[in-house]
């Protein structure tokens, strides 16, 4: 993943060609997740957290919450944290689930 950032936005670029832009405005953005499914985004700071509320409506409507952390090792290395919580509804447990993606030594 290449993160990259200015003033008005923060850009995440996976390897396989996804690209999430978090516009930290706690304003609704809309836009299209893959090929078919409607997303509304809404994201904060939270201190030094990114927070942001998604919102997915393709045959199921799903509500996440994500956590973007910059954290450092013991070692001095950072690592970015991302934790999603799914509210799952009436059709289930809630899920959460965490990645550590560890920064590229330059």
């Amino acid at each position: 993943m290449t993160i990259t950032a200015d003033d008005r936005e923060i850009v995440l670029a996976y390897g396989d060609r996804r690209v999430v832009r978090l516009i930290p405005d706690d304003r609704e953005h809309s836009g299209l997740a893959g090929t078919s499914a409607r997303v509304t985004r809404k994201t904060r700071w939270r201190g030094a957290v990114l927070e942001a509320d998604i919102e997915l409506q393709s045959r199921v409507e799903l509500r996440v919450r994500q956590a973007y952390e910059v954290r450092l090792t013991e070692s001095g290395y950072r690592q970015l944290i991302v934790t999603t919580r799914v509210d799952a509804g009436r059709r289930g447990r809630d899920r959460e689930l965490r990645r550590v993606y560890d920064a590229e030594l330059r």
